[in-house]
């Protein structure tokens, strides 16, 4: 339940936030350009534990391509990776508005399980977001732990002079939501910017 009264400061998700990311569309594409099946793909990059040390800042944006070409075994190169990602990539224009309106009233940031590259070109790819949080806009290659660690928020909390119980974390994904009440924060599970409005409404936060 969250403590209405409590709430202070809003961390939010990306993936599933503000946009929906489509999976097998990212693998669909990068097997049509490279000719690596998207099952190979999935297995050498993501599933092979690759991606979640990029996404805890092992590789910067240069080493991280180089890498996926390696894997891969194809000279695949930042503009082709980043234009799959971007095309399997739906914006939330209501989402967005809500967050504007929200500024107003809460110190917000936002924090993504990504990695360098995707964070070095996110203006690219969903510009409200710099718009939105400016300076508190974070991915997890940043903070150097992902968002399934309980122990991955108090550091952000601390850096940002927040505090952990009075901090609303809107994430899609049941295991950083679990994450982040282990840590000591509130959540919400979002499934939709209608469910996301109708929920704040009726909490009074909006």
């Amino acid at each position: 339940m969250v403590g209405l009264a409590t709430i202070q400061t809003l961390l939010f998700d990306m993936d599933g936030v503000f946009c929906h990311y489509d999976f097998r569309y990212h693998l669909t594409l990068l097997e049509e350009w490279t000719g690596v099946s998207a099952a190979e793909i999935d297995e050498r990059i993501f599933k092979s534990g690759f991606e979640d040390a990029a996404n805890r800042g092992h590789y910067g944006g240069d080493a991280y391509i180089d890498e996926i070409a390696r894997l891969l075994q194809f000279p695949i190169d930042a503009e082709t990776w980043l234009l799959a990602r971007a095309q399997a990539m739906t914006p939330y224009p209501k989402t967005a508005a809500i967050a504007r309106r929200l500024k107003d009233h809460y110190p917000m940031a936002l924090l993504s399980n990504n990695g360098w590259l995707l964070r070095e070109n996110i203006s690219r790819i969903l510009p409200e977001l710099p718009e939105i949080f400016e300076r508190r806009l974070f991915f997890s290659a940043e903070t150097g732990a992902s968002k399934e660690k309980a122990s991955s928020f108090a550091p952000l909390i601390n850096m940002l002079g927040w505090q952990a119980g009075t901090t609303w974390l809107i994430d899609v994904n049941p295991v950083n939501i679990s994450a982040a009440s282990e840590a000591g924060l509130q959540t919400y599970h979002f499934s939709g910017p209608i469910a996301f409005t109708t929920d704040l409404i009726h909490l009074g936060l909006d």
